[in-house]
């Protein structure tokens, strides 16, 4: 009997399979239409789809190491010698599967972050392909490195290591840790600490001490992390100090871009524009070119320059139609009203956001009061005539 008991409890019926697979199916029954609907404009293609899921692995990975790395050391004294060897072994993926159930997949800024490496990535690889194979030119950092000027030497070093870090031995793009933005970096060290939890609940390690041990490691990790070795912190002091220098030309952005120095082009945009580096990186890669020709007017680009640079970082998904459009309205503002339209984007993000979203809003009440105002005089007419 108590085998009989055994066999039935260790064994999944074929209705709990049924079960499971009509959740499966309606859940993707309600993705596809959901799936549908999406306009072409606003998905992701295939390939960017792989490298954002790659992206993620590898930057969820290299988070993870770095929290076992410390977390061995701390639960050497009481945890089982299994445990050890678990979180010593690099080739387990202990929080990926956790990961990706998670909500940190629907965090617009987290998944913005992915989009803009694999944006930069192809639009560096564009640019470099478009280069004259046989231009003696000097690559524009390398040129920097070799000036006399010490802070701007040292910053376009600074600049070609951070660069260097972010494609592997293949030239694909990686997405160093060190490289995301001090809130995301700190959110994604407590989510995979909190996916790592459960490995140590599962080798009888008390709550408390998991939450303890987890707790120490991950603040260890969050003291070596500094904000200003990213690749934008890197690349905006460059731009600051050109800025002092009055070495921001027209002529050194559209070259930063086509040499494939495609942060420092931007951060280049952004001091002369006095915008934010976030906002200078939503107007570079918005693919209806506007925002971006918005910009280089009001910076006071010259029309070929900014022109060109448009159609390159665009990566022409504009038919001639639209682009002549562009062109006439680049044509025909001046670069005060580009200015003084740009005053929007040189407010505090989340302010931008809250006035977009509060302005939303405000429009919808109006407009559902101007209907129900329609609507009570229609009645009133009706019911006097």
């Amino acid at each position: 009997m108590a085998a009989k008991a055994y066999s039935n409890n260790s064994k999944t019926s074929l209705i709990e399979y049924v079960k499971e697979a009509l959740k499966q199916d309606e859940e993707r029954k309600e993705q596809l239409c959901i799936d549908l609907f999406i306009p072409s404009s606003l998905r992701l293609t295939e390939t960017e789809r792989n490298r954002a899921i790659l992206l993620l692995e590898r930057l969820v990975m290299a988070t993870e190491n770095e929290i076992r790395l410390r977390l061995t050391p701390l639960i050497e004294d009481f945890a089982p010698i299994s445990l050890i060897l678990l979180l010593n072994d690099p080739t387990n993926q202990l929080s990926l599967n956790c990961i990706f159930k998670s909500a940190l997949l629907r965090d617009q800024h987290f998944v913005a972050v992915l989009i803009r490496r694999i944006s930069e990535s192809r639009l560096r690889n564009e640019f470099i392909s478009h280069k004259k194979s046989d231009s003696s030119e000097k690559d524009i950092v390398d040129d920097l490195i070799s000036q006399t000027t010490p802070d701007i030497a040292l910053s376009a070093m600074a600049l070609l290591i951070a660069e260097s870090r972010r494609l592997d031995h293949l030239e694909d793009p990686v997405f160093a840790r060190t490289d995301l933005p001090a809130e995301l970096q700190y959110r994604l060290l407590w989510w995979v600490a909190a996916c790592l939890r459960s490995t140590l609940l599962d080798y009888r390690i008390s709550e408390n001490k998991a939450d303890e041990v987890l707790a120490l490691a991950v603040n260890q990790a969050l003291s070596c992390y500094d904000e200003g070795d990213t690749l934008d912190s890197r690349a905006i002091k460059l731009a600051r100090s050109l800025w002092d220098y009055r070495r921001l030309t027209d002529g050194f952005i559209v070259k930063a871009a086509f040499d494939g120095h495609i942060a420092l082009m931007v951060a280049a945009l952004a001091v002369r524009a006095g915008i934010n580096q976030s906002c200078a990186w939503d107007m570079v890669l918005d693919g209806d070119g506007s925002p971006l020709l918005l910009l280089l007017r009001a910076i006071g680009m010259a029309r070929h320059e900014a022109i060109t640079l448009a159609l390159q970082l665009t990566n022409h998904n504009l038919n001639d139609y639209q682009l002549t459009n562009r062109i006439d309205a680049f044509d025909t503002l001046t670069q005060p009203e580009a200015d003084k339209a740009l005053t929007l984007w040189r407010l505090d993000e989340y302010y931008r956001c809250a006035i977009s979203d509060i302005g939303h809003s405000v429009s919808n009440m109006r407009k559902k009061n101007m209907d129900k105002c329609e609507e009570t005089e229609f009645f009133e007419q009706d019911y006097l005539s």
